[in-house]
């Protein structure tokens, strides 16, 4: 689903890892985490990744193909994670504050779209 850069999806894949450490932001999203009490993903976990799907995505870095829910759907499989009620959060994640927060942080970096 990833564009290449250099010719190879997996160098795409490191960038965005890269520059998710670059942000500073604290959870490792390509590996299954690690679930509280009662089951369900830690606080911000969720907007964490729905900002950086989302930034991303809006980056032009995945092919045109593929939809936004596509692609969440795909990475939540990749990474071993999930969402209860997903559909309900995708249609209202880009309110939430730490989305916001952690969307901030990724534009900040100046990252280029690709073409």
């Amino acid at each position: 689903m990833l564009k290449p850069l250099n010719g190879n999806s997996e160098t795409t894949l490191q960038f965005i890892k890269d520059k998710i450490q670059e942000a500073g932001i604290t959870f490792s999203l390509f590996s299954p985490v690690t679930r509280i009490a009662t089951g369900k993903n830690p606080y911000g976990f969720n907007d964490c990744m729905g900002a950086v799907i989302d930034f991303f995505f809006q980056g032009d870095y995945f092919k045109k193909e593929y939809s936004f829910n596509d692609i969440f759907r795909a990475y939540l499989e990749y990474s071993g994670n999930s969402i209860g009620k997903l559909n309900t959060f995708l249609s209202e994640f880009r309110q939430d504050k730490g989305y916001k927060k952690n969307f901030s942080k990724l534009k900040a970096l100046k990252i280029n779209k690709l073409p």
